[in-house]
């Protein structure tokens, strides 16, 4: 067998099994996934301590290898909002994402290996803020009135603000009780 065609492990792949880290990407690989959601989540820290922290989730996609969860740090937060156009993690799922590793972290003082997301000099959100005015509000009313939606599922598409989510509910039952 050449050296080339030899699977490598690398060797943090035996410390860290739940969690995405820049151990799971090959020497200059990006990792172009879609965020199927975001939240808190009680996390094993290096010590054995449990915090809780911010961990996305990504979309699975079938005959691929799975993509483990990652858990966020302020830095890709930011990326994240900037790329979704919200800072909202529920609105935060159907954003699509390029993972890298970025060689020169700084953690502790020292520079280690760590994941960054890529975001473009000319990022525009990916997703239009839904308001009443919107083209596609009574379209997403009729959604969750007539075809059983809920909020997250318009959130998919459109960020949504809390205060939108519930006029949208409302304008739905509204929608419902005129039928």
């Amino acid at each position: 067998m050449s050296k080339q065609s030899e699977v490598l492990t690398p060797w943090q792949s035996f410390f860290d099994k739940d969690y995405l880290g820049s151990h799971n990407f090959d020497d200059n690989e990006e990792k172009k996934l879609t965020i199927a959601g975001a939240g808190k989540r009680s996390v094993t820290m290096p010590g054995g301590k449990k915090e809780d922290r911010l961990v996305v989730e990504f979309v699975q996609v079938e005959g691929q290898e799975p993509v483990k969860p990652m858990v966020l740090n302020v830095t890709n937060s930011k990326a994240i909002q900037k790329v979704s156009g919200s800072r909202h993690v529920e609105n935060w799922a159907g954003t699509k994402v390029t993972l890298y590793v970025d060689h020169a972290v700084k953690f502790a003082g020292k520079k280690v290996d760590g994941i960054r997301v890529r975001v473009e000099a000319d990022t525009r959100p990916q997703k239009e803020q839904l308001h009443e005015k919107h083209t596609a509000w009574s379209g997403c009313v009729k959604a969750i009135a007539i075809n059983n939606y809920k909020v997250s599922d318009i959130r998919k598409k459109y960020n949504v603000a809390a205060s939108t989510g519930e006029k949208l509910v409302e304008a739905a039952t509204a929608y419902n009780l005129a039928q």
